[in-house]
């Protein structure tokens, strides 16, 4: 086996013979390269054909041609091109490419090294959409990165041009120069270049990289130093200005991570440029400011900082944020507001010389709240501004204090504002400037070549008067306008003043204020189109309208005539015509219709043609004409012949010249269910049917039916003039009518009274002349088929005749009118025409004393009877269904006199009754003077708050004649007055009640009864209460007291003997129960009665031991002392004292402490009584040394048991309590009492009994039938009690 040594000796050999073979083949290569690279412009097509199989791309070698140097071969390559599409997202074109390889570093790095390339002429084209949005791999992209990031140690651009295509844009950049080092993982470029879009002139930059061509990271540098930025100055302000001046200055950092640039920022120096217009030079510049950017997954988004713009000596320090995205577009908003003042200067960039002029004038002022733009494939811009103002030019009215937003897309833009509480400054057009509450306007504004358009299609005003609607549209190049508005309701006085001046002819100007004195204007529409200079546009270039609606106005249209009032009329300026309409309107009290009018021309000499449909009455048709022109001839013949009342359907026409010249109307009145009405007989009729026709002076009305107080009557009337200007007419009238349906119409109640029909005739004749007139009225009848039943002497039979005559004579100033009725009735009167009312007028009935007219309305009547209670029902009927009016012809009677034998008034037969009644002022006077009545009443006019005062000498009525409850309904609290009665002396039933006064007032529940009291001799009585009235009915409450000084006196005057004597009474009570006051009830009574009465005697007690007691009591020991024994040696039972009370409920009186203290000895008495039911139910005890008694005050009060308390004394007497004691009960009821003794304790005691001289009695009363609403008060009188 050979030794190592040998198999080293031997490889080593080998390895230096395979190493001088490799030296020399590679020797022999490159000797082949050196001599060959002269020839390689003959093998370009395979190195075209190498590189497109190994990129996949389409190259294309111009010219080829290479030499050696002494680190390897140089290639010189001319008119390089790469073809650009689906497959390279790369194209490119080389003038020439210069490069220098070297040889071993390319060997030992076994790729392509180069010392040296030179492109010179590049035109390199990159599509990043493409490369961004492929899903497959581009070669050339990854080949181009390896070779100028790795392959290539340096090289150099020069004279190049990049297009960088991205989706929606594209980007070229000029690289002037650029020097490029590779080392290791370092890369770095200098150079100049310049954004075509945004500068004429390149800045220098600097791009420092390092990491490998995927992981690029790094820093790139530029700085702007007086750029010419004209590109994208002209592209951001679209003017056709020259841009004279444009030097940019400013210094670019952009942060590179991953290959991909991560932030950026531009610090801005001052920037100074300046456009050229024909009438001026505007300068503006950028003094300073900060630009931040950072990519977003849609494009770029950045911040504007301290950005501060300079113009005429304004500055301007703002904010802004932004984005621009990847698509090209471009978005940016304000941070801080602005002054908007500060644009003013750059205006000559974006209009005309006028336009500047006019915005000069304007002077606009606007502070920017919000403001944001976008660029992109359209301008879009957006501003929110406040604090604006302009002035008034011509005829824009000018603003203040407005607030709104601007919204531009290219050259459209849309402004809307809004204002509070500000003034319109429209006095250049107007006569005073507008106050507003509100505004709004929406403006839309169009730059266009020739200037600006300005279309407003909502612009409205709110103020306190005044609500205004707006549309116009301006454009400045031809000065046309275009407008509407729309006027809400305002008053005429504030219509006035919106007249133009600019555009209305002074004549007519004047006219219209003088014609509309007063009204609203409910709408107002205002049209105007043509060149403001132009108007009244008389060649038809251009229109001006204004359409009126007046309600309620008030229209002058000519000083000889009324003005219309009432008026709701359409008016139409068209230029200088005016044209009117009115549904409806009044000329005076005339009410017109289809209203039309025409002013051809609102010039001198201008006139009126009127014609409409009048809807009037006669009277107030006369009272238009005696105000015009017409009055001498046509209003005479009106006034003082006849009157066509109601409504009227006429037709007028009416000629009116504005200056000189006589008013003519003519027409025809068509009657179909008019009125008419004869002044001077002071009658009118219905239902009229016929022709009225008219001419100035001349009225014909022939064959007219009609009908009066809905009866038919012919009328017929001529009237002509006559001589001495005097005007004559004749009037003819009859009818045959029927009175039941008349009474049922006009006077219903009244139909139960008279009834039948009646035939009359009527004549009359006028004489008018001048200022006066005279005329004469004749009605007769025989009332033949006429019935009566009202109260004598009113009353017939329809067979029999009553003859009627009227007569009536009369001129201007009144009418003497005379009626007679039989031989008994008759009426005379005197009417003055001004008011209507009779002035006097007398109405005698029965025997005539001669009793003459005085001032108003009287009435005698002379009658042996008279049935109050049915002339009351009849007039009460009459006048309760007359219609109601403020000046009626026939007024209520100012003095009524009533002599009457007898006269039956509420159920009492008064005796030789004189009654006055006067109507003194507002209130009625009654003076009764009779056998039984003597009082003064008076009906106050104010009813319900001071109601009747009632006051009488006396009043003495003996007995009740009436039906019970007659007279009496259920009460109305809403018709109910207050009253207030106050009599002397009054006797009811024979019973004195003494002086009587009570009144009465209204509460919200009822009446109140402020006081009731009866005042006599023996006894006075106090009480206060209420009544109350609802829907379930009425409640009466009462509460007082009742003083007497001798309380048997006082019963006895009312016919009740109780046998109470020397005892004085003091009662309180409270009651109520459930009715009216007069409408007394048992059933329901409640309430509490106290009462007290001192010593003294009941007279007719029995003697059965009384006596006794009363020797052996120490009270009556004392009386004797005082020389008083009547109790012993008198008839009767003597007490100190009786006290108790009671307990009403529901009509039951119940006591429990009833104690009577007798010189005999004590009583107790506790029971009740059912007043309603009358029975009774008591016990009663008997004790020593209490002086005993019955419930006598107890039957005054509640119940006639007098003869109980009789029996009881009877009963008791007969023995002393000292030796007994006794109990009863009483039971049964007030007739029939029943007396049970239910124990006795005693031993009997004789006493000598000593009769006393008996008492006259007095005669049994007369018993009289109280009304049923009265207690029913009873005193048992004679015989034995006991039964």
């Amino acid at each position: 086996m050979k030794p190592v040594s040998f198999y080293a000796a031997y490889i080593l050999k080998k390895l230096w013979t395979f190493a001088a073979i490799l030296l020399v083949v590679v020797a022999v290569s490159i000797s082949v390269l050196r001599f060959s690279l002269p020839y390689m412009e003959n093998q370009k097509h395979r190195v075209e054909t190498w590189l497109s199989n190994q990129y996949g791309v389409e190259l294309r070698i111009g010219q080829l041609s290479a030499d050696w140097n002494q680190n390897g071969p140089t290639l010189v390559l001319k008119n390089v091109h790469l073809k650009q599409d689906q497959k390279s997202p790369i194209g490119l074109q080389i003038s020439e490419t210069l490069i220098e390889l070297n040889f071993w570093e390319s060997i030992m790095a076994r790729q392509v090294q180069s010392q040296r390339f030179e492109l010179n002429g590049l035109a390199l084209s990159v599509n990043l959409a493409l490369i961004q949005t492929s899903e497959n791999e581009f070669p050339i992209v990854e080949a181009m990165q390896r070779l100028f990031l790795e392959q290539l140690h340096r090289f150099s651009i020069s004279n190049s041009i990049v297009d960088v295509i991205t989706q929606y844009d594209q980007q070229l950049i000029q690289i002037q120069q650029l020097s490029w080092i590779n080392k290791a993982n370092r890369h770095q470029g200098v150079g100049q270049l310049r954004v075509v879009e945004l500068a004429n002139n390149s800045a220098t930059f600097t791009l420092d990289l390092y990491g490998g061509k995927d992981d690029l990271n790094g820093t790139f540098y530029a700085r702007g130093e007086e750029l010419d930025l004209s590109p994208w100055l002209n592209q951001l302000v679209r003017t056709q200005n020259q841009l004279t001046q444009s030097r940019g200055n400013f210094t670019f950092w952009a942060g590179i991570k991953q290959g991909r640039v991560e932030n950026a920022q531009i610090e801005l120096q001052k920037s100074e440029f300046a456009w050229t217009t024909p009438d001026a030079r505007v300068e503006a510049a950028i003094v300073g400011g900060r630009i931040r950017a950072v990519p977003d997954s849609l494009g770029w988004k950045f911040n504007i900082d301290d950005l501060t713009f300079e113009s005429q000596q304004r500055q301007l320090v703002t904010s802004w944020v932004g984005h621009i995205g990847r698509d090209g577009s471009s978005r940016i908003s304000n941070v801080n507001s602005l002054d908007m003042g500060f644009l003013l200067p750059l205006l000559p960039l974006a209009v005309d010389k006028q336009t500047i002029e006019f915005v000069e004038r304007l002077s606009p002022k606007a502070h920017i709240d919000n403001f944001a733009v976008s660029f992109g494939s359209s301008f879009l811009a957006s501003v929110d501004f406040s604090q604006v103002q302009w002035n008034q030019v011509d005829s824009l009215p000018g603003l203040a204090n407005i607030t709104g937003r601007y919204v531009m897309n290219d050259e459209h833009g849309r402004l809307t504002v809004q204002g509070i509480a500000g003034k319109i400054q429209t006095d250049n057009v107007m006569d005073d400037n507008l106050l507003y509450e509100n505004l709004y306007m929406d403006a839309y504004f169009e730059w266009h070549d020739r200037g600006l358009r300005i279309d407003v299609p909502e612009f409205n005003i709110e103020g306190d008067q005044f609500s205004l609607n707006q549309q116009f549209s301006y454009d400045t190049q031809d000065n046309q306008l275009a407008l509407f508005t729309e006027l809400d309701s305002l008053p005429i006085s504030s219509v006035k003043k919106l007249f133009p001046n600019r555009f209305l002819d002074p004549q007519t100007k004047n006219y219209l204020v003088d014609a509309l004195q007063d009204g609203q204007l409910a709408s107002a529409q205002v049209l105007w189109q043509g060149a403001l200079s132009e108007f009244p546009f008389a060649n038809n270039q251009g229109v001006f309208q204004a359409k009126v609606d007046l309600t309620d106005s008030t229209l002058k249209f000519a000083p000889s005539w009324p003005a219309l009032t009432e008026l709701d009329i359409k008016l139409l300026f068209e230029n200088e015509a005016l044209f009117m309409r009115a549904d409806k309107g009044q000329l005076m009290d005339v009410s017109l219709s289809k209203l039309s009018a025409q002013i051809p021309r609102l010039a001198s000499n201008a006139v009126l043609s009127i014609q409409a449909q009048a809807h009037a009455n006669s009277k107030d048709a006369v009272a238009l004409i005696n105000n015009s022109d017409l009055a001498e001839s046509l209003g005479q013949a009106l006034t003082e012949g006849i009157r066509l009342d109601g409504t009227l359907t006429t037709q007028l026409d009416l000629t009116i010249p504005l200056g000189e010249g006589d008013v003519v109307a003519a027409g025809s009145v068509a009657l179909s269910g008019n009125s008419l009405t004869v002044p001077s007989l002071g009658i009118s009729f219905d239902d009229v049917k016929g022709q009225v026709s008219f001419n100035n002076d001349l009225v014909t009305a022939d064959d007219i039916v009609a009908s009066l107080f809905s009866q038919p009557v012919t009328v017929s009337f001529q009237g002509r003039d006559g001589p001495a200007e005097a005007y004559l007419a004749d009037i003819g009238l009859s009818g045959d009518w029927q009175l039941t349906p008349l009474l049922k119409t006009y006077q219903p109640s009244m139909s139960k009274y008279v009834n039948g029909n009646a035939s009359w005739q009527a004549q009359t004749k006028l004489t008018l002349g001048g200022e006066s007139y005279a005329y004469s009225f004749e009605l007769s009848s025989q009332l033949k088929g006429v019935g009566s039943e009202l109260p004598a002497p009113f009353t017939k039979d329809t067979g029999l005749t009553m003859p009627l005559s009227i007569i009536v004579s009369g001129q201007n100033q009144a009418s003497n009118i005379n009626l007679k009725l039989a031989d008994n009735i008759t009426f005379e009167g005197v009417l003055p025409h001004d008011t209507m009312q009779f002035s006097r007028a007398h109405l005698a009935i029965g025997a005539d004393e001669a009793v003459g007219m005085g001032l108003g309305f009287s009435i005698s009547a002379n009658l042996p009877f008279v049935d109050f209670d049915a002339w009351f029902e009849a007039i009460s009927v009459l006048v309760n269904n007359l219609p109601s009016s403020e000046a009626p012809m026939l007024s209520e009677p100012q003095r009524v006199y009533v002599n009457a034998d007898s006269m039956l008034i509420a159920g009492q037969n008064i005796q030789q009754l004189e009654l006055v009644a006067k109507h003194s002022t507002e209130d009625w006077l009654l003076e009764f003077n009779a056998d039984q009545i003597r009082a003064e009443v008076i009906f106050y006019d104010d009813w319900l708050n001071r109601g009747i005062d009632i006051k009488a000498d006396f009043i003495e009525l003996a007995d009740w004649q009436g039906e019970k409850n007659e007279g009496f309904q259920q009460a109305n609290l809403q018709n109910l007055p207050p009253v207030n009665f106050a009599c002397k002396s009054c006797k009811l039933f024979g019973k004195d009640l003494g002086r009587v006064d009570f009144s009465l007032s209204r509460s919200p529940k009822g009446m109140q009864i402020d006081n009731l009291r009866f005042n006599n001799t023996n006894g006075i009585l106090y009480a206060t209460g209420e009544w109350q009235m609802s829907d379930a009915g009425s409640k009466t409450q009462l509460q007082g007291e009742l003083s007497s000084p001798d309380f048997g006196a006082l019963l006895k005057g009312f016919g009740l003997d109780s046998g109470i004597k020397d005892s004085k009474a003091n009662f309180d009570f409270n009651v109520s129960w459930d009715d009216a006051p007069h409408k007394f009830s048992l059933a329901s009574l409640n309430g509490a009665v106290d009462w007290r009465l001192t010593d003294g005697y009941l007279s007719d007690v029995s003697d059965q031991g009384a006596r006794l007691f009363s020797i052996l009591s120490l009270q009556s020991l004392i009386r004797k002392l005082s020389l008083d024994f009547r109790d012993v040696f008198a008839k009767g039972f003597f007490y100190d004292k009786m006290d108790g009370s009671f307990q009403i409920v529901n009509g039951r009186a119940d006591t429990r402490d009833t104690v009577i203290d007798g010189s005999a000895g004590e009583m107790v008495i506790s029971g009740y009584a059912d007043l309603s039911s009358q029975e009774i139910n008591y016990l009663i005890e008997f004790a020593p040394n209490v002086t005993s008694s019955l419930p006598l005050l107890v039957y005054w009060m509640v119940n006639p048991a007098t003869a109980i308390a009789a029996l009881a004394i009877d009963q008791v007497l007969t023995e002393a309590k000292v030796i007994s004691n006794v109990r009863y009960s009483v039971t049964g009821s007030f007739d029939e009492p029943v007396f049970t003794e239910l124990d006795r304790k005693s031993k009997e005691v004789a006493l000598p009994a000593r009769t006393l001289p008996p008492v006259q009695s007095e005669p049994d009363k007369v018993h009289r039938e109280l009304p049923d609403e009265r207690v029913n008060l009873q005193i048992n009188k004679g015989g034995d009690p006991r039964g």
